[in-house]
Parts: structure tokens; C-alpha cells; sequence
């Protein structure tokens, strides 16, 4: 949600996006990580 919120004042995931990321949900890509791996292993029990 704050992903999407942060691109109503910025348009493209550069540096001042990181930054403000980073300030709201601190270590963001280790949360983003987390969220990637989980989806990945529904996906995985779905198919079997």
C-alpha cells in the first residue's frame, strides 16, 4: 500500500522513492523479499 501511495508525489522508483520507502517501512527490501517468496511458494502448492 505505502508502494503505491508514495507514487501519488513520485513517478518511478528511484532514489527519493527508496529513501521515503525506507523511512516508513524501514528495511523494504527484505519485507519485499519475504512477500515474493511467500507468493512464490502458494504458487508452488497450488500446482501440486
Amino acid at each position: 500500500m505505502v508502494h503505491e501511495l508514495l507514487h501519488f508525489s513520485v513517478p518511478n522508483h528511484g532514489k527519493l522513492w527508496k529513501s521515503l520507502m525506507r523511512a516508513h517501512l524501514g528495511e523494504y527490501e527484505l519485507l519485499e523479499s519475504r512477500m515474493k517468496q511467500a507468493a512464490h511458494n502458494n504458487l508452488l502448492e497450488i500446482k501440486v
